[in-house]
């Protein structure tokens, strides 16, 4: 039977794989502080869960025995990042504006402690038929007045700028507030909704209830569809090492990342097809969306960084093998979703927490069949700044 004694050291980067000679086993950690020190941890299992972005940096990083990286012998590490955008896809416009009151489906809930939200998505045999992408819509409603809708919007965006660049006032801060001011009777009434019934000032992604207020034909009379989309896994979008240092010494990443012209004109066929289908259904109109497909290369994904270790049966077409295993490295693990080959268009959390279980069972099936001497397993994973890679350290008896 194991047993676990866990140690957290905060604030220690993990900057290099030291691997044995043959290149076939990792045996140290190389870890350095903002402070100047370096320390070296040993463990007889190691496992990476440091994003799509990070953790090809320190595969890559690792060269003393691996001239291209450890897990690159192939030119795999750092290929095929992948994302979600959130594409805006027109809007649906009921002819009586009530049915908004009958959409709660739509709408973003709380259910058993998760937040759940309705979409539509193409059938998998039109995705079959036409040869597209994973595409699902989501629906927000829209105020009826364009300057109600500039003045949530202008909340929005100043809130966005504060919390990045809180020292410095936005350029457009004039317009801003005067969208604001011209708005502000749909705003007042917001803040009494929201204090009244517990929902969000602003409507959009991640920020539901607004199907728990009565007579919303009075506020909307559209939907935006917004879609979260697939991109296609593409070796040309990948990250990369710079000859550029941090703080650390380590070198900074490089990330080309586009869109390819498929992709796009998935999008675009999806959009059709949506289109084709809300309006089939005699319940409204459909206004096309004001922006090209091809603005997907330009509009901000939502941060699923997926891809750069994928998986692969054979080593030649990937990093890792169906267990989260480094191809050729007998007791290195990569957990996260940098180990996707594909991505969909859902969030990658599940899947994360699906293959992180796979991977801890692995090594302790690994760990067990050791001897029953003091063991450890190393554990590497970031807490929200790239800055500071957090150890954790087992120690398995």
């Amino acid at each position: 039977m194991l047993t676990l004694k866990t140690s957290i050291y905060a604030h220690a980067t993990v900057v290099e794989l030291l691997s044995s000679e043959d290149g076939s086993k990792i045996e140290r950690a190389l870890v350095r502080t903002f402070e100047g020190k370096e320390i070296y941890f040993k463990a007889k299992q190691f496992i990476i869960s440091a994003n799509a972005l990070q953790t090809p940096r320190l595969l890559l990083n690792s060269k003393r025995h691996h001239p291209n990286g450890i897990g690159n012998q192939h030119d795999n590490v750092g290929r095929y990042y992948m994302d979600h955008n959130l594409v805006p896809s027109g809007n649906f416009v009921p002819h009586d504006p009530s049915f908004i009151n009958r959409l709660r489906f739509y709408d973003m809930q709380g259910i058993v402690g998760a937040s759940v939200l309705g979409k539509l998505n193409l059938s998998p045999e039109i995705m079959r038929k036409e040869g597209l992408r994973n595409f699902a819509a989501m629906l927000f409603p829209m105020p009826w007045s364009q300057s109600d809708l500039d003045a949530m919007n202008s909340v929005s965006a100043l809130k966005l700028h504060l919390m990045f660049n809180f020292t410095r006032f936005p350029k457009n801060l004039g317009t801003h507030l005067l969208n604001i001011f011209r708005g502000r009777n749909r705003l007042f009434r917001a803040v009494y909704e929201s204090i009244r019934y517990n929902v969000p000032i602003l409507l959009g992604l991640g920020r539901g209830g607004w199907s728990r207020i009565a007579n919303n034909e009075k506020k909307y009379n559209r939907l935006e569809v917004l879609a979260l989309i697939e991109q296609s896994p593409s070796p040309d979008n990948r990250v990369t090492l710079t000859d550029e240092k941090d703080e650390l010494g380590c070198p900074r990443i490089k990330v080309h990342y586009t869109w390819n012209p498929q992709d796009i004109a998935s999008i675009v066929r999806a959009q059709q097809i949506m289109a084709e289908a809300l309006v089939e259904t005699g319940l409204g109109s459909y206004e096309p969306p004001k922006l090209p497909a091809e603005s997907v290369k330009t509009l901000t994904g939502t941060h699923h960084m997926m891809g750069t270790t994928r998986m692969s049966d054979d080593p030649r077409d990937g990093v890792v093998d169906r267990d989260c295993r480094v191809h050729g490295v007998e007791n290195l693990y990569i957990a996260g979703s940098a180990t996707f080959p594909t991505g969909g268009y859902a969030n990658p959390t599940l899947t994360n927490l699906a293959l992180s279980i796979r991977v801890a069972d692995k090594v302790k099936e690994a760990l067990t069949h050791l001897s029953k001497n003091l063991q450890y397993l190393f554990i590497l994973f970031l807490l929200k700044s790239p800055l500071f890679m957090t150890v954790l350290s087992h120690k398995i008896r």
